[in-house]
């Protein structure tokens, strides 16, 4: 129990270091973000997709009209807003108050709407399988337990969300192989599917990481 006791406290502290590191400013905010209003906003918009341009060929925001879609890190608004512009039934949380308020000022000023709330990715505040994708781009590694968080990704995620298969290669979207990564760039072990998956929710193949 001692050990048990002094690695939550380590979390603790070391999502209290994350929460702080982005709360002095969200990411791109100092570089790209010329005002908190509408010219703004479409100014970070334009610099972060001419520098990213592979983001919208990886989220495909348009195919996801009336679909019940999360963004997990929502920054500062950008691959929010086109979510919400595309249709998409959209809730977002972050784990900053300062992206949060960011985020919901940006859409205020394009008229948009959208349920935001802080939140922390390894306790998602939402019954299994409710979202048709889960997304987040360049958020999740930044968990003091990032297995964890993936593992609250997949709990959230319908069945056959973000692809044809309910897979971990799902999470983050794209198909990527998200497991296969992590372990290739952690110097603690990772989670092995194989060993470490079980049933919890009783339907086929909607599984979790953790027991």
């Amino acid at each position: 129990m001692k050990n048990f006791n002094k690695q939550s406290v380590n979390n603790s502290n070391e999502k209290q270091q994350v929460y702080n590191f982005w709360n002095e400013a969200c990411c791109g905010e100092d570089l790209y973000l010329t005002g908190a209003d509408s010219k703004g906003f479409e100014i970070q918009s334009q610099r972060r997709y001419e520098l990213e341009p592979f983001i919208l060929d990886f989220a495909r925001f348009d195919e996801f009209k009336r679909k019940k879609v999360l963004e997990i890190g929502v920054g500062l608004g950008a691959d929010h807003q086109k979510f919400v512009e595309a249709g998409a039934d959209l809730y977002g949380i972050d784990l900053t108050d300062r992206a949060v308020a960011h985020t919901r000022n940006r859409l205020n000023c394009f008229n948009l709407k959208s349920t935001l709330n802080v939140g922390d990715a390894e306790q998602l505040a939402f019954t299994d399988e409710t979202f048709d994708l889960v997304y987040s781009w360049g958020v999740l590694h930044h968990s003091p337990e990032t297995p964890k968080a993936i593992a609250e990704v997949w709990r959230v995620l319908k069945w056959g969300g973000g692809g044809e298969n309910h897979d971990l290669q799902q999470v983050e979207r794209g198909g990527f192989d998200v497991m296969g990564a992590l372990r290739s760039t952690t110097s603690s072990p990772i989670y092995k599917p194989e060993r470490d998956l079980r049933s919890s929710s009783g339907k086929y193949r909607h599984q979790s990481l953790f027991p």
